[in-house]
């Protein structure tokens, strides 16, 4: 009998153990759910392994005393691939070098109810100077590359509505709206960008990226149904309603402005041909004696474009290049990395990778 009681006991607690360590292990390998805005849903791995990986931190330079070269590129998933590219492949070629990184838009921008307008790349860039320059590591040269995260200022109403900065009705994740003032004030928005960074000295190069051409054959799940020709004057028409409420706008202004905004290729080239008509205002002569770079007397340095939605909008079959409609494959991604190196080269800035 106590043999038989001592064997009972040893299953039963085998039985426990066996159940816990069943737990743990579930709990441990159980995935994270994942993002629920389906722009961010299809980003790759790689993008959402980037902010843990690679810390692009402001002060991240290496111990040299010379002043450094900065490098800062503000906007969305688009641009984060090219800065995962960079630092990835070439942060030991450049040791004089610093990549900042400022996301404005999706789900890594640093704060989740803002839209991509509340934030500016000239205040970023002029608080990274003076941390530089406390740290006793001053920046000689400043090259910015932005692309105003423009993918996020199209809406999908109902599933991504227009909405404005300072809306209460923002949820806490604002990728799940779109940016309405970043819409209607883009060339503002973008002439008072370069206006204040040609007030920074060490700024020798701003290079603004238009935004990939949006596949429609390529987007899927609830933004298909909204963009489907049979629903997409619903989708507008939804939209008007809703900026008639927000704003001042009269009806007809509302639903022109929603009819062109709306998340479609067709108006992805709009976009970009409205920050080509902004870049025209400014000379793109990054030129003089090799390295040197600097912009001289000029009041406003080379404003230059590195042109993705041409690129994109290019491809023979876009559905080919890209699951999602928007975030295309490496292809697509080197071709940006390469121009963006090339007008680096003629700032003597990594000139070995060229």
């Amino acid at each position: 009998m106590r043999l038989f009681l001592v064997l009972l006991f040893a299953v039963m607690a085998c039985s426990v153990l066996s159940r816990g360590t069943v737990k743990t292990t579930l709990r441990k390998h159980t995935p994270r759910s994942s993002p629920e805005d389906p722009s961010d849903v299809k980003e790759s791995k790689k993008l959402f392994s980037f902010k843990r990986k690679y810390k692009l931190t402001p002060l991240e330079s290496p111990s040299s005393p010379h002043a450094a070269s900065l490098i800062v590129m503000s906007g969305d998933s688009t641009m984060r691939a090219q800065a995962v590219h960079l630092y990835s492949k070439f942060k030991q070629n450049i040791p004089n070098t610093v990549i900042n990184f400022l996301p404005i838009a999706g789900g890594h921008a640093p704060h989740p109810r803002s839209l991509p307008s509340v934030y500016s790349t000239c205040t970023h860039v002029s608080d990274l100077l003076s941390r530089h320059l406390k740290s006793g590591r001053p920046v000689s040269k400043v090259v910015v590359y932005v692309n105003f995260g423009l993918l996020h200022l199209l809406h999908v109403h109902p599933h991504r509505p227009w909405e404005l900065r300072n809306s209460t009705r923002l949820a806490a994740k604002a990728y799940h709206y779109a940016d309405f003032q970043g819409f209607f004030n883009l060339e503002n928005w973008i002439a008072s960008e370069v206006e204040c960074l040609s007030g920074l000295a060490e700024v020798a190069l701003i290079l603004i990226q238009t935004p990939h051409h949006m596949c429609d054959a390529s987007i899927s799940g609830i933004y298909r149904s909204a963009l489907a020709s049979t629903n997409i004057g619903d989708t507008v028409s939804e939209c008007a309603s809703h900026l008639s409420e927000l704003t001042a706008l009269s009806s007809s202004q509302a639903h022109s402005l929603c009819a062109d905004g709306v998340f479609t290729g067709e108006n992805t080239a709009k976009l970009a041909a409205r920050m080509r008509g902004v870049s025209k205002r400014y000379a793109c002569s990054v030129t003089g004696e090799k390295g040197s770079g600097a912009r001289g007397a000029a009041a406003v340095p080379p404003v230059c474009v590195i042109d993705s939605h041409r690129m994109t909008a290019a491809l023979p079959n876009c559905s080919e290049a890209t699951q999602d409609g928007r975030h295309y494959d490496e292809n697509v991604l080197l071709d940006e990395v390469a121009e963006l190196k090339g007008y680096l080269s003629r700032l003597n800035i990594w000139t070995d990778l060229i």
